[in-house]
Order: structure tokens, then sequence, then C-alpha cells
């Protein structure tokens, strides 16, 4: 995929420019000048979990991805956020869901209690021993079959 495309697919999860990325011209050897990106920190971060992987992948990880949108924006408590200088453009826990394409809050919920569970329960994920399941209505857990 092209770096332009790319770019523009990134864009699509709500950053703008001058806010979270600066446009910049460069010359390039034997054509046209191209447009290269200067990022600020939250979006390269913001960028660097959403790639990750989607929301099919292991419920864990979604739920320790949201976490960490949520510590790098100061979310707390649905929408009590810190005001810190670096924490500029803050976002609710719905933007951080729609931009996961997580459809519903009580999913969302549910994706970040497993990234809280208890270790030992931790260490069967870890392992494969279990496999957690999200749905609206909880975290469910499933034997694999492994020992």
């Amino acid at each position: 995929m092209k770096y332009a495309k790319w770019f523009e697919r990134m864009r699509e999860y709500g950053f703008t420019e001058g806010k979270d990325f600066s446009s910049i011209l460069t010359n390039r050897s034997g054509g046209r000048p191209a447009v290269d990106h200067q990022l600020t920190i939250l979006m390269a971060k913001e960028i660097c979990i959403i790639q990750r992987g989607d929301v099919g992948g292991s419920a864990k990880k979604v739920g320790l991805r949201i976490k960490e949108l949520e510590r790098l924006y100061g979310v707390k408590n649905g929408g009590d956020r810190k005001s810190d200088s670096i924490k500029s453009s803050l976002i609710p826990q719905s933007d951080i869901a729609k931009n996961m394409g997580i459809g519903n809050k009580d999913t969302y919920l549910q994706y970040k209690k497993l990234a809280d569970m208890i270790p030992e329960l931790s260490e069967l994920v870890d392992t494969g021993v279990l496999d957690p399941y999200v749905k609206r209505e909880g975290v469910y857990m499933k034997h694999t079959g492994v020992y």
C-alpha cells in the first residue's frame, strides 16, 4: 500500500492537520516534490496501538490497547480527563470505541475488564488454557483443551 493511501486511512481516525500532524513538502531526486508528515508523539503512539491489529484479535490484547489509549488521552471514568499539556487533544471513550470499531459501550467496558484480570486467570489466558471472548453482556472464558 502506498504511503499516501495509508496516511489517508489513518486520518479517518479523526486526526487533524495542525493539531495532530503537519504536512511537509520534500524534494525527491528526479521528480516532483512529495508530501511527508510530521506527527505529534500522541498521534504516533495512537497509530502504533491501532496498527497492532483489529478488534477481532485477542480479546485481552484489545483490552490492553483500550487501557493504553485511555492512558495516553488521560481518560478516567468515561470522561473525567486530566489536564496535562501533552494531552491537549483529549477524546472520550466513545470516540476510542468508534475508532477501534467497537459498536457499543458495554462491549468496550467488557474488553477493559479483561485487561484487569487477576494474575492467575491472566496466566491461564496467556498460556492458552483459556480463551476469552467478549459479548455485550459480559466476558466469557472457553477452555481450549490445553493443560
